[in-house]
């Protein structure tokens, strides 16, 4: 009796691209006339975020944002402190040697630096470099080989799990909340910066949300 194989195709996840890039950050910035004058600068931040992502063929396209806030003083002593906030916004894309299916990015944005200085009481010079890096993840098939008999052969079979399809999914949240200032607190005079920070709770195991579709090799 001839010796048979039996093959099944499986998918694996590998990156298939892993760069970073480069984006420059300049901001000639003149203070609107409601603004006061500047006397000192205290700080100067930037805060890129990726905004949004698109995948088209051997092609991939985000947009980045960066906001810049600048907190400064003014004549006015303690109660002469101010802020103030621009956007810039970058489209830039990144291209594949090849296209391919079900590709996942993953793209974050660091700060590299960010320098400020005062050119005259009402103009503000701003230089910074902020590094993006983009991780792609595709699916790959690969033959194995799931059984074999004739010819007298022998197999020590063991159960692997793989998965069939890659599965992933993205949703935006938007939150909104009003809270006041305890009696004891003095009245706000400007808002200076406002953040969020963002912690998981909890994450549902595979288990418990329900499995994909799974290949069992034996």
């Amino acid at each position: 009796m001839s010796l048979k194989v039996n093959t099944e195709n499986i998918r694996s996840i590998e990156t298939v691209c892993a760069c970073a890039q480069e984006q420059s950050v300049e901001l000639d910035y003149v203070l609107p006339d409601y603004y006061p004058e500047i006397f000192r600068i205290i700080k100067c931040t930037a805060s890129p975020k990726i905004t949004s992502c698109a995948v088209s063929g051997d092609r991939i396209s985000y947009e980045l944002t960066v906001g810049i806030r600048v907190i400064y003083c003014s004549d006015g002593g303690s109660s002469g402190v101010h802020s103030v906030e621009q956007k810039q916004v970058f489209n830039r894309a990144v291209s594949l040697d090849s296209p391919q299916a079900n590709l996942q990015p993953h793209i974050t944005a660091a700060v590299d630096y960010v320098n400020c200085r005062a050119v005259n009481r009402r103009r503000i010079d701003i230089r910074g470099a902020v590094t993006v890096n983009v991780c792609v993840s595709g699916e790959k098939e690969t033959q194995v080989v799931c059984d074999a008999f004739g010819s007298g052969i022998q197999l020590k079979k063991v159960s692997a799990l793989c998965p069939v399809a890659m599965l992933h999914t993205a949703k935006r949240v938007t939150v909104s909340d009003e809270f006041e200032l305890d009696e004891t607190m003095p009245p706000i005079g400007s808002v200076l910066r406002i953040g969020a920070h963002i912690e998981r709770q909890a994450i549902k195991s595979l288990l418990r949300a329900g499995l994909p579709p799974r290949v069992i090799l034996k």
